[in-house]
């Protein structure tokens, strides 16, 4: 074979960068797609609870997930709180972090096996949360 080695090695080059950027976006456009289907999960949950168990209190089936004031726009709010979530993922908007895939993929399975989920908030344990708040505002 009349192959010059220079040509070759050029090639096995650009097609090992090439392969590394394309799975890097496979792996960034699978992330992403997770994180969405989490956020639709939690979302969902979270009109599933207004329609059956809240829907006396908040009367309103557009309640969303308010990631950056969780405390005033869903607990205060809706008196309901995320029950199940895995102490090794922060509990913030995921899509302001860089979480491990598996991680990402756990947390769905989660949702959807209900093990995460909206728990409404009795109005004892809400005020004893409200303390704790304040006092940490002090």
């Amino acid at each position: 074979m009349n192959i010059d080695n220079q040509d070759l090695v050029s090639k096995m080059e650009g097609f090992s960068v090439q392969g590394m950027q394309g799975a890097a976006k496979d792996h960034q456009k699978h992330s992403s797609a997770i994180q969405s289907a989490i956020c639709d999960k939690i979302n969902k949950a979270l009109h599933k609870s207004s329609l059956s168990i809240l829907g006396k209190i908040t009367k309103d089936l557009k309640a969303r997930m308010h990631w950056a004031h969780y405390w005033h726009n869903v607990i205060q709010w809706y008196h309901v709180m995320v029950e199940g979530w895995p102490n090794n993922i922060l509990f913030v908007n995921l899509s302001s972090i860089s979480s491990p895939l598996p991680d990402l993929e756990m947390l769905l399975c989660k949702w959807q096996s209900h093990v995460i989920h909206w728990r409404c908030i009795e109005e004892v344990k809400y005020e004893k949360l409200l303390q704790e708040c304040n006092k940490k505002l002090e």
